[in-house]
């Protein structure tokens, strides 16, 4: 008896939820399926503007310029430029507008307007300095890991491939990745260079370049990259020498800061002291 009870209240169940389920999926398919619509529109919305901003007549050399520091800091993407230029030029310009409008003082516009330049280029700069720094440090690592790699009878374009895991600090290790990516899709070493060449300028950077494409080329660990790795080794030691002495200093001022407040419990009772007494030799005087 209880079996057939339980038995018709489970059916009896069964009928107003599959009767919600029916008409709850369909509502809750299109909810989710309306989400996605949605952020299509908002994906196309994007692709059209950047295609639109894309049409604007900027200067080439100015265009180059921002895509050089932007590739040499490691943020963004081919479309970043124009993100760029927004928040770096038109929003200065809007922020002009809008303070204009609302009677601040031409003071208050040109600083606000200014900061809002400046900032973001500050930023960009700090973090082209810190990757260069990152690099210089690393370099000595790189042309010990090829020499030494080379020198043991490995291929240079194996060795090759394994040097973004020599190339390990966070700044950096993203674009030797991209490099070795780059050359065993196409094994094309001049083309996978730029990657290099562009996030990192200078001397240092185009020496690296040229004894990797030297022993690709040679398949030979030529004496440039054991001298380069001397060099190198001297940069490092340099830079370690001064974040030392930065450290040391860093030590210092904490030490003063902390002293500061005991030395001036001991000299305050001293002070009020000679002072109350000058007070009372006044006094009589």
């Amino acid at each position: 008896m209880s079996s057939k009870f339980i038995f018709g209240f489970s059916l009896f169940l069964m009928i107003p939820i599959s009767v919600l389920v029916y008409f709850m999926l369909p509502k809750l398919f299109y909810k989710f399926e309306s989400k996605a619509f949605h952020t299509a529109q908002e994906s196309n919305f994007e692709k059209e503007f950047l295609k639109f901003f894309a049409k604007v007549p900027f200067p080439e050399k100015f265009k180059s310029l921002i895509i050089k520091k932007l590739y040499e800091s490691g943020i963004g993407d081919q479309n970043t430029w124009m993100y760029w230029i927004i928040i770096t030029i038109f929003m200065p310009v809007i922020l002009f507008i809008i303070l204009t409008i609302q009677n601040y003082s031409f003071g208050v516009k040109l600083a606000l307007s200014a900061l809002c330049f400046v900032i973001p280029n500050l930023y960009l700069s700090s973090l082209i300095e810190k990757r260069k720094r990152a690099f210089i440090i690393s370099a000595y690592k790189l042309y010990y890991f090829l020499h030494s790699q080379i020198s043991s009878g490995i291929k240079a374009t194996d060795a090759i491939k394994g040097i973004y895991e020599i190339a390990d600090h966070p700044l950096i290790q993203k674009t030797f990745i991209q490099f070795v990516a780059q050359y065993e899709l196409t094994l094309n070493i001049e083309e996978s260079l730029q990657i290099i060449r562009k996030s990192f300028s200078g001397y240092d950077c185009e020496m690296l370049c040229v004894s990797i494409q030297q022993c690709v080329n040679t398949g030979m660990a030529g004496k440039t990259l054991l001298k380069m790795e001397q060099m190198m080794f001297s940069k490092y030691f340099f830079y370690l020498q001064k974040d030392t002495a930065k450290f040391r200093t860093k030590l210092v001022i904490s030490g003063v800061f902390a002293i500061a407040p005991l030395v001036m419990i001991f000299l305050f009772p001293v002070v009020y002291d000679a002072f109350k007494a000058f007070g009372n030799i006044m006094s009589i005087g």
